[in-house]
């Protein structure tokens, strides 16, 4: 348990004064409620002596007052404890989540989506449940073996030992079942996890899954997933089942205890029989604190187990952080150069470049073509930071981008991806995401640019349309165009385009390029593109096959040349005529 409050001692520190108060008016609580059995004593020796009525009210009055005192006080305690268990809960997500955007793209190779957003959510929540009702029961229980048993002694110290005789069981059962609770957990947690990727997966690829009429054999998946998830969770169940009843049966042997050599002391006059009530009124004030033992040992191994996997996600580091004393850019730039540059993915076999070394000026067009998996969309990544690169090989304006912040880096860039992903928000929202605030007439102008002012004048809602899930209310034509939109939203000084026009027809593209002519004037221009016909104007094409770079030169140039790039250019014209003739 030490590395769980080690973990989570940052959040405590932050939030002790709530768990200062919410202990201090726990401990209140408990101290005012140990009166009670002494004022059932009082009032019954008073009546086994032959007084009457005497004190009575009086000592109800009293144990009513007390009562509702101790109520108001565990209500506070609750507030104050809870509060703070729910604050940190707030914070480390917070955190957790902070964490992930920062990092690089290998940490998501390893984990699933679906088993983040379980740790995340689920393993959180676990961890909350130590810092709520896990603590609060365990200060109570701290307190109330510690005032209870110094009230028993002073009652009878002979019947507090022969009470307290089947309490060794207590950490024999402890030592025997924390381990397999932890263990038990954690595989239900990741089984968890698997269960959360493969219904997230589903519902992402839920097109795929309807069009190939795989529906049965996803159900067939999720059911061994879900039918994992569940063995798992019963051997969990099982732990505890085992361990709740036998903390029961131990508080129940005290009791049983008490009744018999209490009762022996109150015929042999060694206790009153007020004494042996209020004995009998502690040991039932400790039988919770022991019953919620096991649900308490429950509770925080199941947290120390998904407080383990959360701190996996803490610990991870990022490929790609910003030095010290980072090397600042230039004011205005847009030149690009790329060294000898070799990269290869994680697990990969071959470099997906090599050997690469690329220099584009200031303002300069350039395109960059080639067959699939040529390296083309790697190139446009790393020149974003997406993937760390090894030092002296990529250069922004001069300056290598690993001795430089990678946020400034990308601030110099507007990225559309090759997938375009538009998130659950409106048109204007996805535009002007990353806190550009465009004016109107900015935002107009730029979907005039990529040629969706058609598409905006027929929905109703106009700015305000929400795109849906991903963008599904869009076609896949209409969501590339706002990615270029929201590209030259932050008027960057080079613009990156992964083969931005894949899903649009002729009349379209040569409608954006004409916007993009206007909109780009001085700006350098990186165009990966499969449609070669479309690159005439550029200034200058670059052929990538197989990572290496293989032809560079002006669109006349390389036709004349015969190489590569005429060769994909006639491949082109060919596959265009044979769709003419289908």
């Amino acid at each position: 348990m030490k590395e769980l409050f080690a973990a989570l001692r940052p959040y405590f520190v932050r939030e002790r004064w709530l768990f200062v108060i919410g202990a201090a008016l726990l401990a209140v609580t408990n101290l005012s409620t140990l009166a009670t059995p002494l004022l059932l004593k009082a009032a019954i020796d008073d009546l086994g002596a032959g007084h009457g009525v005497g004190r009575l009210p009086i000592l109800v009055g009293w144990i009513a007052g007390l009562a509702v005192f101790a109520g108001a006080l565990r209500i506070g305690s609750r507030f104050a404890i809870f509060g703070a268990g729910r604050n940190v809960e707030y914070r480390l997500r917070n955190d957790v989540f902070r964490h992930l955007e920062r990092l690089t793209p290998s940490f998501f190779d390893r984990v699933t989506t679906g088993d983040v957003m379980s740790r995340v959510v689920n393993d959180l929540s676990s961890v909350r449940m130590v810092l709520g009702p896990g603590l609060l029961n365990a200060l109570n229980s701290v307190v109330v073996y510690v005032a209870t048993l110094a009230a028993m002694l002073t009652l009878s110290p002979r019947l507090t030992v022969l009470t307290l005789l089947p309490f060794p069981l207590l950490g024999l059962a402890a030592k025997r079942f924390v381990g397999r609770l932890y263990d038990k957990s954690r595989e239900s947690q990741e089984r968890l996890g698997a269960l959360t990727e493969a219904i997230q997966e589903n519902l992402a690829g839920r097109d795929v899954v309807r069009a190939f009429s795989l529906e049965d054999a996803e159900i067939g998946r999720f059911d061994a997933a879900n039918q994992a998830h569940f063995a798992a969770s019963i051997g969990y169940i099982r732990a505890q089942g085992v361990l709740f009843p036998l903390m029961a049966t131990v508080g129940g042997m005290g009791t049983l205890l008490v009744l018999v050599g209490g009762g022996w002391m109150v015929i042999h006059s060694y206790l009153s029989l007020g004494a042996l009530v209020a004995f009998a009124g502690y040991v039932g004030m400790l039988i919770w604190p022991t019953f919620a033992l096991g649900w308490m040992l429950s509770i925080f191994q199941r947290g120390r187990s998904a407080m383990a996997r959360i701190q996996e996600i803490l610990d991870a580091r990022p490929e790609i952080a910003a030095p010290a004393v980072p090397e600042p850019l230039p004011e205005v730039g847009g030149a690009i150069e790329v060294r000898d540059l070799t990269f290869r993915y994680p697990g990969a076999a071959e470099p997906a470049l090599e050997g690469l070394s690329l220099a584009i000026r200031r303002g300069e067009r350039v395109a960059v073509v080639g067959p699939t998996g040529a390296g083309k969309t790697t190139l446009l990544r790393l020149l974003v930071r997406l993937w760390d690169v090894p030092p002296g090989t990529v250069f922004v304006d001069g300056v290598d981008v690993t001795r430089a912040d990678p946020s400034a880096v990308r601030g110099r860039f507007g990225l559309s991806p090759q997938e375009p992903f538009l998130f659950s928000a409106t048109i204007r929202e996805n535009v002007e995401l990353g806190g550009v605030t465009s004016g109107l007439e900015r935002l107009e102008g730029l979907i005039r640019t990529v040629g969706f002012a058609g598409d905006l004048a027929r929905m109703p809602d106009g700015f305000a349309t929400t795109v849906g899930e991903r963008g599904v209310q869009l076609s896949v034509g209409q969501r590339q165009r706002l990615a270029i939109a929201r590209a030259l939203a932050p008027s960057p000084q080079a613009l990156l385009l992964d083969d931005p026009f894949s899903a649009v027809d002729a009349g379209t593209e040569d409608e954006i390029l004409g916007g993009l002519e206007r909109e780009l004037a001085g700006k350098t221009v990186v165009l990966v593109t499969h449609r070669l016909e479309a690159i005439r104007d550029v200034d200058r094409i670059v052929v990538l096959d197989r990572g290496r770079l293989v032809e560079d030169g002006s669109y006349a140039e390389l036709v004349a040349r015969d190489g590569l790039f005429a060769e994909l250019l006639r491949r082109g014209r060919l596959e265009r005529e044979l769709e003419a003739l289908a």
